[in-house]
């Protein structure tokens, strides 16, 4: 995200999506679409994915996961009291669209996909 002066001394975002950054940071509402997760099933989401994880435990807050299918190899958790709140209804239903959040293991992925460490580890 890059900051540009104009010389009317205003300054101005260059960047897609400053107002939903701001908005989660004041909310609490961190949306892994905002770090750049595409949640359609064949893009590697984890650092996306992990990137609203991260914030959420500095910030304090709710990481939201918004319906698709993400694939990840490997999520890093290390703060208590996080929550990731996943939408609508897991599962594929009828034509085979997703209805819900669901999180799944990239191809090539041998070991685990989340790890949750202690707090300061």
């Amino acid at each position: 995200m890059a900051l540009s002066l104009p010389t009317h001394g205003q300054a101005a975002w260059d960047s897609p999506g400053l107002n939903e950054w701001l908005l989660a940071h004041q909310s609490g509402r961190f949306n892994a679409k905002i770090y750049g997760a595409v949640g359609n099933g064949t893009t590697n989401d984890p650092a996306a994915v992990q990137a609203a994880i991260n914030a959420a435990s500095v910030a304090g807050g709710v990481v939201v996961i918004p319906a698709g299918t993400y694939l990840i190899n490997q999520l890093t958790i290390s703060v208590s009291g996080l929550t990731i709140q996943g939408q609508g209804w897991g599962g594929v239903y009828g034509g085979g669209s997703i209805m819900g959040t669901t999180l799944k293991l990239a191809s090539g992925t041998n070991d685990h996909a989340i790890k949750f460490t202690p707090p300061g580890s």
